[in-house]
């Protein structure tokens, strides 16, 4: 954490942490090495989530999970906070986690 994160509510942090899974997820998406038309859509979908989240600004998260894993945990890190979820992104994250995880992304 830095000095900035003292600053931080746990439920900024919990969003900001969020973005930052939702942006490598995006990554991995629009990353893919066999790329298409359904995974440009999904890439698509989660630059969309991102405009979502407003003027968050998203902590850098260095993994090397999947697209899935790291939607699941941004959904999981929201999850604590869900009573200051707007239910737009809520439903926008569920969806596409789910769309991915079919895929197995």
């Amino acid at each position: 954490m830095t000095a900035e994160d003292d600053q931080m509510t746990p439920a900024e942090y919990a969003f900001s942490e969020a973005l930052g899974h939702v942006r490598n997820a995006t990554s991995a998406l629009l990353g893919e090495e066999d790329q298409s038309s359904d995974s440009l859509l999904l890439g698509i979908a989660g630059l969309d989530l991102q405009g979502q989240f407003g003027d968050i600004w998203p902590v850098w998260i260095d993994d090397d999970r999947a697209a899935a894993e790291s939607l699941a945990e941004a959904e999981r890190l929201l999850g604590g906070v869900i009573d200051q979820v707007p239910l737009g992104l809520w439903a926008a994250l569920t969806s596409l986690r789910r769309q991915v995880s079919d895929g197995d992304r």
